[in-house]
Parts: C-alpha cells; structure tokens; sequence
C-alpha cells in the first residue's frame, strides 16, 4: 500500500507545472514514504513554491524532518500548512518536532521567511515552534 502511494504521489508531482507557487496536497493520504518524494520534488522543480498545503495527511515527527530539510531550498515559501496531522501527539515527539522547525526557522535560511504556519490540529502551537 505504501509502495502504491508513493507511485501515485510521484506521479500527481510530475504534473505540476514548472514554476508552480502555489501546491495544495491536502488529504492525499501522505505518509513518510511520500514525504521524501516531496522533499526532493521541492529541492529539483519546487523551488518556486510559495505555499505550500499539507493538511489532512498522515505526517509524523520523522517524515516531517525529512521534508524540512527538502523545504530549506525553497526561498519563497511563504505559506506552510500542516493542521490535522498527528505531530503534535504524543508529547516528547511534538516537542522535538517543534524545536525541530524553530531552529529551522531560526536558520536564517528559507523557513525564516514564513509568513504563515498552520498547525491547527496539531497539538502544536507556533510557540512550539520558538
């Protein structure tokens, strides 16, 4: 099933549009094998993305990680979305997770730029991320 998704993941990305800002993956079912397509999607042919939507997915701690380093190509992000994924739970993950993106953000490179983060549904809160 992983395998399947991760096939059908990779295909959607090779649809995009070259240059594309704006990419909503919202309730697509992703998991930590599709979030390494991501990641190299966004450091090859997304560099250009200026929001970005994840929502609604099945994104944990780990595979998260992978997609910030991934994101750390993207000088215009502005827009990160990631409400009602299950980052925030269980405790001692979310709060690695959240020191995690706030010392991505504090990097001074691409995830300094955020304007907006979405954590709603998270257990997480933008001071998680501080």
């Amino acid at each position: 099933l992983a395998r399947q998704r991760a096939r059908r993941t990779e295909a959607w990305l090779a649809t995009l549009p070259a240059g594309v800002e704006r990419v909503s993956m919202s309730g697509m079912g992703l998991a930590a094998d599709d979030l390494v397509l991501v990641s190299e999607w966004v450091r090859g042919k997304g560099k250009n993305v200026v929001e970005l939507d994840l929502k609604v997915n099945h994104i944990h701690f780990e595979s998260l990680c992978v997609l910030l380093d991934g994101l750390k190509s993207c000088a215009r992000l502005r827009g990160l979305a990631l409400g009602q994924n299950p980052l925030g739970r269980g405790g001692a993950e979310g709060a690695r997770f959240g020191r995690r993106l706030g010392d991505a953000i504090r990097a001074g490179g691409a995830l300094s730029r955020l304007e907006k983060l979405g954590l709603g549904g998270t257990e997480l809160t933008e001071d998680d991320a501080r």
